[in-house]
């Protein structure tokens, strides 16, 4: 973080939506499970923790946002099958959610530092010290979603090791949480006036109820269609793309990502920038203008994910399970992907040559395939199938190596 200024911390705030890209790129196992294990070192008596670990810069209690304490460790036994770190830590997560349940008023979080830190400039306010805050949606709705957030991956890891009884809790007080969030801020436009951070940040998280879904997403459609960009900051970015793309609209996901003009990773790529920067802004200076950090780096998972179209099933433990849904109805061509895991290397690679898309895709010992535009299970081993752009219809045939 920040090569440019003494402030080579370890944030909490960035890892909660970069965990999975950083799972993905790099051998991090140890240095991650190493990292909760530093978390940990930073939580008091009252059960907060800080904003850096080690903590030498920030504040104590942590900016809620802080929901990297539970997702390390559950995305660890996902991408390892490694359940040490959550048994570990299972008591400090729970106190941390205590602590911050302590901090709600009408069981909304009631503080909040960052929210979705640094959006565009126009969709910013400048906050206490000079702070780059989202003017569109507020530090309460961030606060308090990922609150659930925690408290929702807390429950999955308590009953990863057996402990029930601190699932049943732990679910029960995100779920007051979910009620009085939709309570406070849901309207005609979803959330926060149509805010895209906000709509997105409810719609990823899961706290959005099954009725007032469609008009959420709706919101979020219009509102990137009509202004042709992104309005998000550091945590929002991440879920924009991934609900975008999650409800049939990975084309507009494309779109922002392409995008050459500002705010954009291209816009970036355009000026020079051989690493993402800190801000959309092509900044220098004192203050927030690293050109060289972690921040926008949550595109990588979306890549990832969507683009390729590899990515872990949601129960899978030790890469045991993978899905197979590749972008293929944008004007992007082909795409590839490899990755070294646990069981060894899992890779898709596709082109599409007029409405006719080929893929390829191997599955590594171990584990299983949903090969979702053919709707087949795919065992351990090389594969390709053939389909038409638009149909669940394929054919497939198995080459094995």
């Amino acid at each position: 973080d920040c090569p440019q200024r003494d402030e080579r911390m370890g944030w909490l705030n960035d890892l909660t939506v970069r965990t999975e890209t950083t799972l993905c790129t790099f051998a991090t196992h140890q240095l991650l499970a190493a990292f909760v294990d530093r978390i940990a070192d930073t939580q008091d008596s009252s059960g907060a923790i800080a904003d850096t670990a080690p903590f030498r810069f920030g504040s104590r209690p942590a900016d809620p946002v802080a929901a990297c304490y539970a997702l390390i460790p559950l995305l660890l036994y996902r991408h390892y099958g490694d359940d040490r770190p959550i048994r570990r830590h299972l008591d400090g997560i729970r106190a941390w959610c205590d602590y911050l349940d302590s901090r709600t008023s009408n069981s909304l979080v009631a503080y909040s530092y960052y929210g979705d830190w640094a959006p565009p400039a126009p969709d910013t306010r400048i906050g206490a010290n000079r702070f780059p805050l989202s003017a569109t949606v507020p530090g309460e709705f961030v606060s308090s979603a990922h609150y659930i957030a925690t408290r929702r991956a807390l429950a999955q890891l308590a009953r990863i090791v057996g402990r029930e009884d601190v699932a049943v809790e732990s679910e029960q007080a995100a779920q007051a949480v979910v009620a009085a969030v939709h309570a406070a801020f849901a309207d005609s436009l979803g959330y926060c006036g149509g805010s895209q951070a906000a709509n997105a940040t409810a719609l990823y998280l899961g706290i959005t109820p099954e009725e007032h879904r469609p008009t959420t997403v709706d919101a979020l459609v219009q509102d990137v269609t009509a202004r042709g960009r992104l309005t998000t900051g550091n945590l929002a970015t991440k879920y924009l793309l991934e609900v975008l793309s999650s409800n049939g609209r990975g084309d507009l996901a494309l779109g922002l990502v392409r995008r050459h003009e500002y705010p954009g990773w291209l816009y970036m790529l355009d000026r020079g920038a051989t690493t993402i920067w800190e801000r959309w802004e092509d900044a220098t200076g004192g203050g927030m203008n690293s050109h060289n950090h972690p921040m926008y780096g949550t595109v990588g998972a979306w890549l990832y994910r969507h683009l390729a179209g590899l990515r872990l099933d949601d129960d899978a433990v030790g890469f045991s399970r993978i899905v197979i849904d590749p972008l293929v109805t944008t004007p992007v061509a082909h795409a590839s992907l490899a990755l070294n895991t646990v069981r060894g290397r899992a890779a898709v690679r596709w082109t599409r040559t007029g409405d006719e898309v080929t893929v390829h895709v191997v599955v590594p010992s171990g584990a299983t395939a949903h090969i979702v535009p053919v709707g087949e299970i795919a065992q351990a081993g090389h594969h390709r199938y053939v389909f038409g752009v638009g149909t669940s219809n394929g054919s497939a045939c198995m080459d094995r190596c």
